[in-house]
């Protein structure tokens, strides 16, 4: 499973393992093998070096200045989603969390009081667009308030940073 904090400044996920310890059903051996990947939400085209980036890829740009940013975001809802789908893909490759969507269920959030447009959006991005396998999304306070553990740093939830701070 896959868990995705899709914000409008950064995209957070992490893949989950597909069969937790069973001598550790809690999540609190720090040596899980789960490891977050924090991307910039955006693309950025470079004016001086004639070169075009995604997501983590802007960290290889020499001169910052000459960038122009491209957000898939605007006013914390997505509005581009084919800039949203070269994120995604990105955050996908075997560089950054080796993900085959057709083999994998994602579990995204959401803004709050998002409209049903949006998430119907994101549905069809999820499925049709990117092809995953089964999708579910919620709210940052639902995913936290049904994860029980919400309050330990190893929880599942609190390593992916998925709208859930630990101060």
């Amino acid at each position: 499973t896959l868990v995705v904090d899709n914000g409008a400044y950064s995209v957070k996920a992490g893949l989950l393992p597909a069969n937790p310890p069973p001598s550790n059903p809690k999540y609190t051996d720090p040596l899980l093998p789960f490891s977050p990947a924090v991307l910039p939400n955006c693309t950025a085209k470079s004016r001086a070096e004639k070169k075009f980036f995604v997501a983590d890829g802007l960290s290889s740009a020499v001169d910052l200045s000459a960038l122009y940013l491209r957000r898939p975001h605007e006013r914390g809802y997505v509005v581009n989603w084919d800039l949203e789908q070269e994120v995604w893909e990105r955050m996908c490759h075997r560089d950054v969390l080796s993900v085959k969507p057709s083999e994998t269920s994602i579990l995204v959030s959401e803004p709050l009081l998002s409209p049903n447009e949006l998430r119907d959006n994101l549905a069809e991005f999820c499925f049709e667009t990117l092809g995953f396998s089964s999708f579910a999304s919620a709210t940052p306070g639902l995913l936290a308030y049904n994860d029980h553990r919400f309050a330990d740093p190893d929880s599942v939830l609190a390593r992916t940073g998925c709208g859930v701070s630990g101060g």
